[in-house]
């Protein structure tokens, strides 16, 4: 997940330095803009796909368990 998080982060960057390079922003504002639209698209898809995990976590049980079927040990917190 975070290997696909990287690439399109990296994607987003660069189509946000390529929309301020096309409408007329120089390199260092383009340098920044693609920067700081690739952070917030990396935290953003962080937080939300750790959002998801987390809450699926919990409650989730085996479809096809291995061993005998018995009840699950409480994980630590």
């Amino acid at each position: 997940m975070v290997f696909i998080i990287a690439v399109n982060t990296a994607l987003v960057g660069l189509l946000g330095a390529a929309v301020t390079s096309s409408s007329g922003g120089g390199t260092v504002l383009t340098v920044v803009v693609g920067a700081v639209v690739a952070v917030i698209f990396f935290v953003l898809s962080l937080w939300l796909g750790g959002r998801r995990y987390f809450q699926l976590w919990p409650t989730w049980r085996a479809v096809n368990p291995t061993g005998p079927q018995q009840e699950a040990a409480p994980r630590p917190d």
